[in-house]
Order: C-alpha cells, then sequence, then structure tokens
C-alpha cells in the first residue's frame, strides 16, 4: 500500500525545513523588535539611576517661597546698594579733591617754570654780554639754581 504523501520521508524533511526556516523568520522578525524597543535603553537607564524626583509643588508653597526670598534677600540687596551709592559718593568726592589737586599743581608747575625761564633768559642775556665779569655771572647763576630749589621745596610744602 502507498503512503501517504504527508508520511513519505521526503515531505517529512521538506515540512521540518520549512519549519525551521519560518522559526528563523520569526526569531529574526522578534529580534529586530527587540533592537527597536530596546534602542533607547542607554537613556532608559540614565533615568532611572537619577535620583532626583520632580513633582508639583503647591501653589501656597510657592506663594511661601516668595514672601520669604523678599523678607530676606530684598533688604540685604538694599542695603548692599546704599553702601555701594555711599561708596561712590566718597569716590565721586575724592575724584573732585583729586582733580582741584591737581589744577593747583599744574598752576605751580607753570608758574614756577615761568618765573624760572625769565631769570635763565637773565643771565644768558648777561653773559653775552662783555662789561659783565664771568665769575660773577656764574655766581648769579648758582643763586638762581638755589633760589629755584627753595622755591620748588616751599610748593611741595604748602601743598
Amino acid at each position: 500500500m502507498p503512503s501517504p504523501p504527508s508520511y513519505h520521508p521526503y515531505n517529512n524533511l521538506q515540512n521540518c525545513n520549512n519549519s525551521i526556516k519560518e522559526s528563523i523568520e520569526l526569531l529574526r522578525n522578534s529580534n529586530q523588535k527587540l533592537k527597536e524597543s530596546t534602542g533607547d535603553s542607554s537613556r532608559l537607564k540614565y533615568i532611572l539611576s537619577t535620583k532626583k524626583i520632580f513633582g508639583l509643588v503647591p501653589e501656597l508653597d510657592l506663594d511661601d517661597a516668595k514672601q520669604s526670598y523678599s523678607e530676606t534677600i530684598t533688604p540685604q540687596v538694599n542695603k548692599r546698594f546704599v553702601k555701594l551709592k555711599e561708596e561712590t559718593n566718597r569716590l565721586e568726592l575724592r575724584s573732585k579733591e583729586l582733580a582741584q589737586e591737581l589744577n593747583l599743581a599744574r598752576e605751580r608747575l607753570n608758574s614756577y617754570r615761568s618765573g624760572r625761564e625769565a631769570w635763565e633768559l637773565n643771565t644768558e642775556e648777561l653773559s653775552q654780554d662783555p662789561r659783565y665779569d664771568r665769575q660773577k655771572l656764574k655766581r648769579l647763576k648758582d643763586l638762581q639754581n638755589m633760589r629755584s630749589r627753595l622755591q620748588f621745596n616751599v610748593n611741595l610744602m604748602q601743598s
């Protein structure tokens, strides 16, 4: 009696082969779906390891925090603002004083220079004239130098 076609050894082998192919295809599809679903697992690992907890804060707590901030920080800011304003005023006053000192020093220097130039011109003119003795002119120049040094020292003491 001929065996039915399903019992043929070749058919059984082919059925097994088809079954294995289907299993392999099923495994490939499962593997692909696993890759797609776990592709973001590194981020998930990071998220799960995070210890921070975020939640909603009631409005009353938020209002209390704002009020506490305004009661503690605002006075400190105002206090420092007043200090800075006072320091700014002090520095502006010091700047004006220094500007006045500078102007005074410039005036003294200009008066010192103008007086000194006049003395030097006189000795230069006198040295050109043959009627004046060279030794006396040298003595006059030395005295003028002493006078200019003394004048400079007096100006320093006055400032």
